[in-house]
């Protein structure tokens, strides 16, 4: 029986300024950062954030609801976050697999 060829999973695109440069501009840590997003209720592993910063999945809604005030209750970071929930959801390609 022939194998089949092994397809590279394509990379998505991550978002033009990207959350890991805000994260980290804030002095976060990803652990750091799953605690904080963890006390509101949503579970995540700093694997799944890390993957989700670098464009490997796409965060779900309640991941990215509860990411803005995680990562810092500014305005601002909420303000680019939404705009990346909304590019997600006009871009079917960034879909999760």
């Amino acid at each position: 029986m022939p194998s089949r060829p092994v397809v590279p999973r394509e990379r998505r695109e991550p978002p033009r300024v990207t959350i890991r440069t805000l994260r980290e501009a804030h002095g976060l840590t990803l652990p750091m950062l799953v605690a904080r997003i963890s006390e509101q209720g949503v579970g995540v592993t700093a694997d799944h954030l890390s993957n989700c910063e670098l464009g490997w999945k796409r965060p779900s809604n309640a991941l990215l609801h509860a990411w803005a005030p995680a990562g810092d209750p500014a305005e601002a970071l909420a303000a680019v976050l939404a705009r990346v929930r909304l590019r997600l959801a006009r871009d079917p390609a960034q879909s999760a697999a």
